[in-house]
């Protein structure tokens, strides 16, 4: 279970694009440079980001909140290997509303008290966003951010 209270930043029910609560400005604010909570890309190709979209379903015909967090793993875990195509209908890098890439997920997935067998929702969504926030990631170079 999560140790962030739920009634401090989850999304208003009745909207999920708007977050409400003590956290939802900041939720909010980091969400509009990111996407939408069914948002994805396939990671970069050059100097240019490739399988983008607001619209998971129109690439892997299926919406990003109707998978399990292990799911969403899943696809992007497939999509690190470089024998898979990175272009495909299958294959996630960056997922959600706060763009979670492979090197977090398991981090914030950790950190917000979820597990793979969550639903990716836009309240899980939002925990994951918050726990992003409270985690102290390594870096190759040695620095971590504080």
């Amino acid at each position: 279970k999560s140790t962030i209270p739920e009634e401090k930043y989850l999304s208003d029910s009745s909207s999920p694009s708007s977050s409400s609560g003590q956290y939802g400005s900041l939720l909010d604010f980091i969400g509009s440079g990111e996407g939408g909570y069914n948002s994805m890309n396939q990671g970069t190709r050059g100097n240019s980001i490739v399988g983008s979209t607001n619209n998971a379903s129109s690439k892997l015909g299926k919406n990003l909140t109707d998978m399990t967090i292990g799911e969403i793993m899943d696809r992007q875990a497939y999509l690190m290997n470089r024998n898979n195509p990175q272009i495909s209908d299958y294959g996630i890098f960056a997922a959600g509303k706060y763009q979670i890439i492979p090197g977090t997920m398991p981090g914030a997935v950790r950190g917000a008290g979820l597990s793979r067998s969550d639903r990716f929702t836009p309240q899980n969504q939002d925990k994951l966003g918050m726990s992003l926030n409270n985690i102290k990631i390594p870096r190759k170079n040695g620095i971590k951010y504080e």
